[in-house]
């Protein structure tokens, strides 16, 4: 049966690009549901549920934060105050919480793993033994495991600041990958993939329609955020890659395309490959 981890970026269950967010978590519960892309949610959920019907395929499924995590850990790294650390990790399981209701209504039965109580961070990297564990016990029943970015307890680090890391959802879905031996990793985000130049400025952007983990290239993004932006996902995807571990990135606001993908379309987006 084929492996698959699909991770659904923030840019595109959420509107990652407002300009505030809450920062407790009474306000973040109250206006929730105006930062979320409920439809985008609905329409991802069809796709994967109309992709299993028609052919079969194990599937760990990952979320990004968008807004719910990243505009807290900007404030707390800024000021390094543990009742915000209390509160990003609040705000992304809330987020979480409605992407697993969303797609039970849509008939998938999801089962939320939380990486604070599962995952550490060590001075040789993040620890995803526990998760991993979880994440089978789930697949064994025959459901989907739904992970998240999140923080995780930093353990044995010495000449920290902190006694917190941010595990982000690119990390857990090359990480849990690799474990897996997957066929492959599927990023759906708001972009086409991997361009030679700006499209939203240059006309004659390209889009690069497959990367090899050894090569390089010079990245375009729209914009970056807490966790690195497109360069660090596609590094991260590169070392997958180098592992065995293809993947490919595509726009998820694109109707059918994430059941392209999960149907082994090849044409969209870009490849990454070893």
């Amino acid at each position: 049966m084929e492996k698959i981890v699909l991770k659904v970026g923030g840019s595109l269950i959420t509107k990652k690009g407002a300009i505030d967010f809450p920062t407790n978590m009474m306000s973040i519960s109250r206006y929730a549901d105006e930062y979320i892309r409920l439809d985008v949610l609905n329409r991802i959920a069809s796709e994967i549920k109309k992709a299993r019907q028609e052919k079969e395929f194990a599937l760990i499924l990952i979320n990004g934060a968008g807004p719910f995590g990243h505009f807290l850990v900007d404030a707390w790294l800024k000021n390094k105050k543990g009742m915000i650390l209390e509160t990003i990790h609040d705000s992304v399981k809330l987020l979480n919480k409605r992407i697993v209701d969303c797609f039970a209504a849509q008939g998938l039965d999801l089962v939320a793993i939380d990486p604070f109580n599962v995952c550490y961070f060590t001075s040789y990297g993040f620890d995803i033994s526990n998760m991993w564990a979880y994440v089978m016990k789930v697949l064994d029943d025959k459901k989907i495991p739904i992970l998240y970015g999140d923080i995780v307890p930093a353990i044995g680090v010495k000449g920290r600041l902190s006694v917190y890391e941010v595990i982000s959802g690119d990390d857990i879905a090359a990480e849990l990958a690799k474990a897996w031996r997957a066929d492959k990793i599927i990023m759906a985000t708001d972009v086409d993939g991997v361009f030679n130049k700006n499209p939203e400025i240059n006309k004659r952007a390209k889009l690069i329609k497959k990367i090899k983990s050894g090569s390089r290239i010079k990245y375009v993004m729209n914009a970056v955020d807490i966790t690195g932006g497109l360069k660090k996902k596609v590094e991260k995807l590169k070392i997958a890659a180098s592992h065995g571990v293809n993947s490919q990135i595509i726009n998820g606001l694109v109707k059918g395309n994430v059941k392209k993908a999960l149907l082994d379309d090849e044409t969209i987006g870009t490849l990454i490959v070893g």
